[in-house]
């Protein structure tokens, strides 16, 4: 059943990982950029090509009256070894980190206007028994957008419950 949202709505965030996976797969065409894979992705075989996903994490805020998302995205990048991957996480970091102001036209047609991206937790080095496979490279960034709309539904949803109790 497809999902059906009253006309009334207009969407309030921007989908920070769908901004960031049209930012990187035009920057780096070549790597597969997405957010989700099966489980047992790694154990079937090496990537056939360089990986980025794009998470996005508990513990961002919403500024609802400075109009911005403030969202923590982790960021994990495979390749098909330890040292390619540091190189491809390098490239990340150089490409976010400066992001101060920019603005970008995602795949939607959205132009989302990025205000800042920070660094929360760079790339972990982890013990052997934490590793997911030592090609798996992540860092944590928080990064800040414009929402798309404040639209306040205040009235509409007064409007509808009265509708609802018959006043």
């Amino acid at each position: 059943m497809a999902l059906v949202l009253p006309d009334w709505y207009e969407d309030s965030f921007v989908n920070v990982e769908n901004l960031l996976i049209d930012l990187f797969g035009d920057l780096l065409p070549d790597c597969e950029t997405g957010c989700w894979a099966p489980d047992d992705w790694l154990d079937n075989k090496l990537p056939v090509k360089p990986v980025i996903w794009f998470f996005r994490l508990p513990g961002g805020r919403v500024d609802w009256s400075g109009r911005k998302d403030e969202c923590q995205v982790q960021v994990m990048v495979v390749t098909g070894s330890r040292d390619d991957s540091w190189r491809l996480m390098d490239f990340v970091r150089s490409m976010l980190l400066p992001m101060q102001g920019d603005k970008y036209k995602m795949a939607d047609g959205y132009t989302a206007h990025i205000h800042k991206a920070d660094e929360v937790a760079g790339p972990q080095l982890l013990t052997p028994g934490q590793r997911i496979d030592t090609r798996v490279v992540t860092a944590t960034f928080q990064v800040s957008v414009s929402m798309k709309s404040a639209k306040n539904y205040k009235q509409k949803l007064y409007e509808l419950w009265q509708r609802l109790r018959g006043s």
